[in-house]
């Protein structure tokens, strides 16, 4: 026995003892030329069924999808590697990942496959996918309560609590134009008391506003975005701002502008806390079917591969339910910071966005 004749029958028998399924396929007839027995498992066939197939019976993709594939192959541009799907002799589907190259086999030039079963890996993440979907789902149907919540809230802080300060002010102030002139101490009294309700009325009026902000119903998002801007500026006089808001309140939903309402607020409320800046900029713009929002702070900044490598109940919710969010929106978000020069948050999402 010559020495070739004994390599050939070496590789033989390694090829039929692999794991994974070997095939070679004629290049010319698309027909199957060999298999080991691992492939032959795989689908169910016998060695001599086997080699009366082709490969557009046993590839579950369009037949110009496999020739393209093959045409890859055979130009010899690239070393093929992906995922495919193969169909079984009983009619169902396997999952597979292939390697396929040009090789010379009898003298001549043949494709070569080598195929892996990663059923159990695809299924693994389909399962995934859904529970992250259902997870997400949750969460949508969390934050729409949470507004629900949020705006009955407000309500009954703006009609209960509101009129029944400004009944106790009225009292107060009856009671102050009954007092006698000589009186004096007590009606420094009652002004102290209605300065100290006006205070509380303030801030009642302010909460209701931040649960539930009539303003964006009545003049949308646009408007509502330009109002928070002003009254976060007016709070820390110390901050400029640059503002490019066009009109966008037609391009997106009602449910779609309270999430981009709250994600804004979130962010301001993280500059007020931790940036310690002097000029915000806000930018808005529409990019063909998309909308852009961009939020920069020129803030101390964070390491923000320290800050993301921490668990979500060390870094604190904030940007968290940012990302979410934008993620129910049917976006992402990118931030990026750094120590002394400032943050930048930044999101896109589709136009007539239905949001939830």
């Amino acid at each position: 026995m010559g020495k070739l004749q004994q390599s050939e029958e070496l590789y033989y028998a390694v090829i039929q003892q692999m794991a994974d399924a070997i095939i070679l396929i004629d290049v010319e007839t698309k027909r199957i030329l060999d298999s080991n027995a691992a492939f032959q498992n795989l689908l169910g066939y016998t060695p001599e069924k086997l080699r009366n197939i082709t490969v557009y019976d046993y590839v579950a993709h369009e037949r110009e999808n496999i020739d393209f594939h093959i045409g890859l192959v055979l130009s010899q541009i690239q070393h093929y590697h992906g995922e495919r799907q193969y169909r079984r002799k009983d009619g169902s589907l396997v999952d597979v990942e292939v390697s396929a190259k040009l090789v010379t086999y009898g003298g001549r030039k043949v494709i070569c496959a080598v195929t892996r079963d990663i059923s159990e890996r695809k299924e693994a993440e389909r399962a995934l996918r859904e529970s992250e979907r259902k997870l997400r789902l949750l969460s949508s149907h969390l934050l729409t309560a949470q507004e629900t919540e949020r705006r009955r809230i407000s309500i009954e802080l703006h009609d209960e609590l509101g009129q029944a300060l400004m009944v106790l002010k009225l009292h107060v102030k009856s009671i102050e134009r009954k007092l006698r002139k000589n009186q004096v101490g007590l009606k420094e009294e009652c002004e102290h008391t209605l300065q100290y309700i006006n205070q509380i009325i303030d801030n009642v009026r302010r909460i209701s506003r931040d649960l539930s902000p009539s303003i964006l119903e009545d003049l949308g998002l646009t408007a509502a975005l330009r109002w928070l801007i002003d009254d976060f500026t007016s709070h820390y006089n110390n901050i400029e701002s640059s503002v490019d808001i066009p009109e966008v309140n037609d391009l997106l939903s009602q449910d779609a502008t309270i999430i981009i309402y709250r994600i804004f607020q979130e962010a301001f409320t993280n500059i007020a806390k931790c940036a310690d800046a002097t000029h915000l900029s806000v930018v808005i713009k529409k990019q063909g079917d998309r909308v852009s929002f961009f939020i920069g702070d020129n803030g101390k900044g964070f390491d923000m591969e320290r800050v993301l490598s921490k668990d979500v109940t060390e870094r604190g919710l904030g940007l968290t339910a940012m990302d979410e969010r934008v993620r129910m929106l049917g976006g992402s978000l990118d931030l990026w910071s750094q120590r002394g020069k400032g943050t930048r948050i930044s999101f896109t999402i589709p136009i007539n966005q239905e949001g939830g």
